[in-house]
């Protein structure tokens, strides 16, 4: 997600690490969702430090865990026939 720093960032010289340190006025930079609610009010401040730009899709985070696709309905093919039964050969 897109934000932009407020003035206020500078003048409590509040530190951001995704911007690098305190950011100046007017600065953009990318933040997660999760820091959104802390940096637009929900703090010990009660203060909003930057305005949400552009906000993204949310990003499912990857959990390296393997998902098998299942098809929308069973695929069927035609039927094969039955092998022929054989007798084995002995070696007598």
């Amino acid at each position: 997600m897109k934000v932009r720093a407020l003035k206020l960032c500078k003048e409590l010289s509040i530190t951001i690490p995704e911007a690098g340190g305190i950011p100046e006025e007017g600065q953009e930079f990318e933040i997660k969702e999760e820091r959104l609610e802390v940096l637009t009010g929900k703090n010990s401040f009660g203060k909003a430090f930057v305005e949400v730009i552009e906000k993204s899709a949310p990003i499912k985070e990857d959990t390296n865990e393997y998902v098998e696709e299942q098809p929308d309905e069973e695929i069927v093919g035609p039927k094969l026939p039955d092998k022929p039964k054989t007798k084995k050969k002995s070696n007598k």
